[in-house]
């Protein structure tokens, strides 16, 4: 660029091609454009298995916390049951890594909802509806039957609530508080949609829920070599 208004454009070499395509391919590794997930299925622990799990984990923390949160809540939603809950001290005691992340209660959640953790190629992974019930295991605990999909449940959650319960709860309540002020009507529909839109930006408080945001749009917008 001169000290004037014209902009000189630099050719670009073979040579010079070739050392861009070199410099991102090394911040964009082969291995997260084509990524290879374990097997579905138990098998032994290992260590590519426990790296797929809390690889995916950085992904789907946001749904997992939703999903947690939301269990929490009596059906059907009203305003002042909703408040009722808020208040209670059992929603703080579950709004903790060990009251929210058992892996039986996280199981038995997402196959009730059908909710499936996804590998996907790209090397990211998502939580999407499953014709079927999914499988997860509702111990994990073995080193001989383990399963990497329960694993990432379980260390999403465990990651959101480990440090970040209060702060989830506190920015829940806040804003359902401020969207309630404008609720027209108490129909069950209106109530549900706003309790989840409290949820979704109570769980953006957890700060590794707002990583894993960052990672997808960090994903979605590199270039393909």
């Amino acid at each position: 660029l001169s000290f004037g208004h014209r902009l000189t454009t630099v050719p670009m070499t073979p040579w010079s091609l070739g050392r861009l395509c070199f410099a991102l391919a090394a911040v964009f590794p082969a291995e997260a454009r084509h990524f290879q997930w374990p097997p579905e299925q138990i098998g032994e622990r290992s260590s590519e298995r426990v790296r797929a799990g809390k690889r995916a984990a950085k992904f789907i923390a946001c749904t997992v916390c939703e999903q947690v949160v939301q269990s929490n809540f009596p059906k059907p939603h009203a305003l002042d049951s909703i408040r009722k809950t808020f208040s209670s001290e059992e929603l703080h005691e579950r709004h903790d890594a060990k009251g929210s992340c058992a892996m039986k209660r996280l199981a038995q959640l997402f196959k009730r909802q059908k909710l499936e953790v996804t590998g996907l190629p790209d090397g990211t992974a998502e939580i999407r509806t499953a014709k079927t019930e999914p499988f997860y295991e509702e111990i994990n605990k073995s080193e001989l039957a383990f399963h990497w999909k329960s694993f990432a449940l379980q260390h999403a959650c465990s990651e959101v609530f480990r440090s970040d319960a209060e702060d989830v709860h506190r920015a829940m309540e806040r804003e359902f508080e401020r969207l309630a002020q404008d609720l027209p009507h108490e129909h069950d529909d209106e109530v549900q949609e706003l309790l989840l839109r409290a949820v979704q930006r109570g769980c953006q408080a957890s700060r590794f829920c707002r990583a894993a945001r960052t990672q997808r749009v960090m994903h979605h917008h590199r270039p393909e070599l």
